[in-house]
């Protein structure tokens, strides 16, 4: 069922536990997929997918363990030594060491970090697919770049793949040291009126 070609899709998620005391284990999280912080317990998952298989290889309970105050609210709350971020690199190591074969990384925009696109690509030499935030600055071009010149990008999905050749390249990430083409299934759209120098 291992292919060159496969896939490790990362995604979080959060078992509400409402009732449940809290700890380091139970506590608040934010949840995209709501729009706000509720009580559970946080996994962060890597599924392997291949040859129309998918398989768990890897997963991470994020613990807060670290408690402090909020000086704006004055409430006490929690927060993780490790970040998600962190967290997903390093299951990339572990995966990379366990000779796991696989080609691209997918996530969602929660992971789309400068730090994160720089791993995979300069450290793990794979490919990634990532939604941008609609906050990230994009060159339109490499002579864009060159001047400093960035458009914020309007968030739909976008796959990226490295342009290391002579080809034009399709935009520049801010922050980001290699170029990245779009692939044609996918559409994005740029803010171009209120292009930001730096």
């Amino acid at each position: 069922m291992e292919d060159d070609a496969g896939v490790l899709i990362f995604d979080d998620t959060v078992q509400e536990k409402a009732h449940s005391q809290e700890n380091n284990l139970t506590c608040w999280h934010f949840d995209h997929t709501i729009n706000h912080s509720v009580k559970g317990i946080n996994l962060l998952n890597c599924l392997y997918h291949a040859n129309d298989v998918s398989l768990p290889v890897a997963f991470e309970i994020v613990t807060k363990p670290i408690r402090f105050c909020d000086v704006n609210t004055r409430k006490e709350k929690r927060k993780s030594v490790t970040t998600k971020n962190e967290l997903l690199r390093g299951m990339l190591s572990t995966c990379r060491q366990n000779q796991l074969k696989w080609r691209y990384i997918l996530a969602d925009s929660w992971f789309s970090s400068t730090e994160n696109m720089q791993f995979i690509h300069e450290h793990l030499k794979k490919y990634f697919i990532l939604a941008l935030k609609s906050n990230r600055l994009v060159a339109l071009s490499l002579a864009d770049k060159q001047q400093g010149r960035y458009a914020c990008f309007n968030g739909v999905l976008v796959v990226f793949s490295f342009n290391n050749g002579n080809r034009d390249i399709g935009f520049v990430v801010k922050n980001i040291i290699c170029a990245f083409t779009f692939a044609t299934a996918y559409e994005a759209s740029f803010d171009t009126d209120t292009a930001i120098s730096k």
